[in-house]
């Protein structure tokens, strides 16, 4: 059980709608917040959250990260060796979504995979890319890539090879390799035509194709950040899901750019 201390933006009207929306206080600076509070989550540009989450986990706080963990390796590595052993979590949905985690758990235990497939292809509006520069700028890797990467390596394992190709629509692929053997494809794009949009995982081997995992709404969301936030605020437990997967997932993520 966890209770919400407060809050803090980088634009104080929107964080004073936020702590009134959730009956909490305002705090005046990130660092007051980070005094306040054993657990902090964040939802900011990853470039600005690896700079804020440094500062909370020198103070030796507790983090619960958006993906990407931050935009390039030095910095990840930098956070990934201030945190050391204070539990962490990155906030991959489906990974901690407990639906959704179980299947991908049975579907690891099953083994025999030859190969996957991971279709994250939306159509984001422009409004909502203009509100989201570094969404913008970074595309559908860094946005929807650890997603497909996490729910890959689930089944089958680490990367240990990846090559990369971009076309049109801001469609990208990846072409992986994992250390079970097997090979996957993961196809991500944010701005496909509505009609061409696509969400979907799966995994083939000699004994058929596996069942679509199950769609993620906006109560699948909050179970998973409940999830996570619960593991974190515990201690309890290994998930994998931490700073240092985020780092590797970054590492995946800089060698496909």
């Amino acid at each position: 059980m966890a209770d919400l201390v407060g809050v803090w933006g980088r634009t104080p009207e929107r964080a004073s709608a936020a702590a009134a929306e959730l009956n909490c206080a305002v705090a005046a600076t990130f660092d007051e917040l980070v005094e306040a509070c054993d657990v902090l989550t964040f939802a900011v540009p990853p470039d600005v959250q690896s700079r804020l989450a440094l500062r909370a986990a020198t103070a030796g706080r507790r983090l619960v990260l958006e993906k990407p963990l931050t935009l390039d390796v030095a910095s990840g590595q930098a956070l990934v060796d201030a945190i050391g052993d204070t539990p962490s979590a990155v906030m991959l949905t489906r990974r901690w979504e407990p639906r959704t985690a179980l299947q991908l758990q049975e579907l690891a235990a099953q083994g025999g995979w030859s190969s996957g497939r991971a279709c994250f292809v939306n159509a984001l509006t422009e409004e909502f890319l203009d509100a989201s520069p570094w969404r913008r700028a970074h595309g559908a890797l860094w946005d929807v890539g650890p997603h497909a990467l996490s729910v890959l390596e689930a089944v089958l394992g680490r990367v240990t090879d990846l090559r990369a190709a971009s076309g049109r629509d801001g469609i990208v692929v990846l072409l992986l390799r994992h250390d079970s053997g097997a090979v996957s494809t993961a196809e991500l794009s944010l701005t496909a035509t509505p009609a061409a949009a696509e969400t979907s995982v799966s995994f083939r081997g000699a004994q058929g194709r596996s069942h679509e995992l199950p769609p993620i709404g906006v109560e699948e969301v909050r179970a998973a950040h409940s999830a996570a936030l619960s593991a974190v605020a515990s201690g309890t437990g290994d998930s994998g899901l931490d700073a240092s997967y985020g780092l590797h997932l970054t590492r995946l993520l800089a060698q496909a750019w």
